[in-house]
């Protein structure tokens, strides 16, 4: 029995949708690159702390020549941060989005919810029934539109979760507290759910290791979990 199959079978309830959907367009779009090999092999030497997730926005030596050449195809010519994402996880916790696309890399299969823009009512408050779950396999590799809502991927099974995280450089680095409060003062009710640079996020009441950085409490409903195959 085949991986998604198993995993439907553990979530009953939940609807588990594929890269090869008509659905999967409204959020995002595949794409490959000869170099993507050489970024995920070294990923793949990274590893999965079972206590938590583990982020790193840009690794420096993958900034190879070859490698920003062919990711700046992505971005306009402007040569993005190489990072990954690696983790237990296996619920929503909250949501974040960017202003600018996406690229992701599965390492391994996992999971990912993703909600559209519109869906985030007021910049303040997004209800969970409206995420959709996918099913990434291992080695796909799709560009997230801008403004998506997203967070860390879920694992599919024990071992966690590992992917490659391709963004705008500087994305996700922290904010100078006072350019942070000029951001807001300005009065553009986006920047309330502004946390990091180029990174603006909700959390659920439930999740303490947002809530406790002070991230606003916008996810509503239930967190929203995956059952891991084993």
């Amino acid at each position: 029995m085949d991986r998604l199959t198993l995993l439907r079978e553990k979530n009953p309830g939940l609807v588990i949708h594929t890269v090869d959907e008509k659905l999967f367009s409204r959020y995002a779009r595949l794409v490959s690159s000869p170099v993507f090999k050489g970024i995920s092999d070294y990923i793949d030497r990274t590893t999965v702390i079972p206590e938590r997730n583990t982020y790193v926005a840009d690794i420096p030596e993958l900034h190879t020549e070859e490698n920003d050449a062919a990711l700046c195809a992505f971005y306009g010519g402007l040569v993005p941060q190489i990072g990954y994402c690696n983790g237990p996880n296996y619920s929503m916790n909250g949501s974040e989005y960017h202003k600018g696309p996406e690229l992701t890399i599965a390492i391994t299969d996992c999971l990912m919810w993703w909600m559209l823009p519109e869906d985030l009512v007021d910049f303040d408050h997004v209800d969970s029934s409206k995420a959709e779950v996918f099913y990434i396999p291992k080695d796909c590799a799709f560009l997230l539109k801008p403004e998506i809502l997203h967070l860390a991927p879920c694992k599919v099974d024990s071992r966690g979760y590992k992917t490659v995280i391709i963004l705008p450089m500087g994305t996700n680095r922290p904010l100078d507290p006072e350019l942070k409060e000029k951001i807001r003062a300005n009065g553009d009710p986006e920047s309330k759910i502004l946390h990091m640079s180029n990174k603006y996020m909700i959390t659920h009441r439930d999740w303490e290791p947002l809530v406790s950085q002070g991230v606003h409490i916008g996810l509503l409903g239930e967190n929203r979990k995956v059952i891991p195959i084993d």
